[in-house]
């Protein structure tokens, strides 16, 4: 059923330049040179490792990590060249960079709904009957595609064109120590502090644009860049981000490192880090997060009332600070 999943998926063409080609690279989402910052004989921990410590499945090589095959050799390197280079780090990342990791974020998270979708497929194929989930999951599908191409020919037109002024740099804080924690993906965060909402994100109509926050924890040598990014026309951050700077920067980590764990499974942990960190029972609890965090969307029969008051006050900023933070200082690798 995986196997005839993936085989509905499958490109024969890269998604950019669509020139065909009968196998493409590997792409990493994350920049290899940030998890080899973090990694312990070229392995990383998957954010299941809080739910079952003993699964060997949550130890990946950083050869597997949140990769994807997409794309040509020529345009991985073209495309991606200036982010993937670890000397650009040494200052804030500019709009330049920001397109880019942009651009990266919106092609692998397509490549994923496309594979999910095939999934699906297969799994109705399968079952001999089209049941309700399974449409209602593929309505979900097509509608995440959709804005996804969006946002990638929007990225792609900064990127090609050379706009630095395409995303706007929301936050940056830049650490004097190696965090254990390697991220980089775009969220959509439905609500902010004190359950003020952000995005519906049971609002299926396709003239309903969600607007997702990128956000980047990136360890690198001796040092630690985290910063997060919007696209510049996307105002409905502009009270969190209010709120947020306000905040002093241990106050700031803990947000941040409180979104990522609640909103993303595409975050990844160094084995350095003390076995005892892997039991902490808040971090259990909002890793535990990301296994419902696509119910109001995914399943439109739940009440909208009570769909939304779950995703709300269970995805609160105000649970960052009673969260555990590996971005602080105690748990820097060195």
């Amino acid at each position: 059923m995986r196997r005839e999943g993936e085989s509905l998926s499958k490109r024969d063409s890269c998604f950019i330049c669509k020139k065909p080609f009968a196998s493409f690279c590997n792409s990493h989402t994350i920049p290899q040179f940030v998890l080899r910052n973090i990694a312990v004989d070229g392995n990383v921990h998957r954010p299941s490792i809080f739910l079952n410590p003993q699964d060997r499945q949550s130890t990946v090589g950083i050869k597997g990590t949140n990769t994807f095959r997409v794309l040509c050799s020529d345009c991985d390197s073209r495309y991606f060249k200036g982010y993937e280079n670890p000397e650009r780090y040494s200052n804030v990342p500019t709009g330049e960079i920001l397109a880019q990791i942009a651009l990266k974020n919106f092609i692998s998270r397509h490549a994923k709904r496309i594979k999910q979708q095939g999934l699906a497929q297969s799994m109705m194929n399968y079952s001999g009957a089209s049941s309700r989930i399974f449409s209602d999951t593929e309505d979900v599908h097509k509608l995440d595609i959709s804005e996804y191409e969006q946002q990638y020919e929007y990225a792609r037109n900064a990127v090609e064109k050379g706009w630095s002024d395409r995303y706007y740099l929301q936050l940056s804080i830049q650490l004097d120590y190696v965090v254990p924690i390697a991220f980089q993906d775009a969220i959509a965060l439905a609500v902010g502090f004190d359950q003020c909402k952000i995005n519906d994100l049971r609002n299926l109509s396709p003239k309903y644009r969600v607007q997702e926050l990128h956000i980047c924890i990136f360890p690198l040598k001796s040092n630690s860049q985290v910063f997060a990014f919007t696209r510049n026309d996307d105002k409905r951050y502009r009270s969190f981000f209010k709120e947020l700077r306000l905040l002093d920067t241990k106050e700031q980590l803990q947000v941040i490192n409180y979104l990522v764990l609640a909103h993303s499974e595409e975050v990844f942990f160094s084995p350095k880090l003390d076995n005892k960190v892997f039991g902490n029972p808040s971090l259990k609890d909002v890793v535990s997060k990301t296994m419902v965090i696509d119910v109001p969307s995914t399943y439109p029969w739940i009440n909208q009332e009570t769909g939304e008051e779950l995703v709300l006050e269970a995805f609160t900023c105000n649970h960052a600070f009673q969260t555990t933070c590996l971005l602080s200082a105690e748990f820097a690798l060195h």
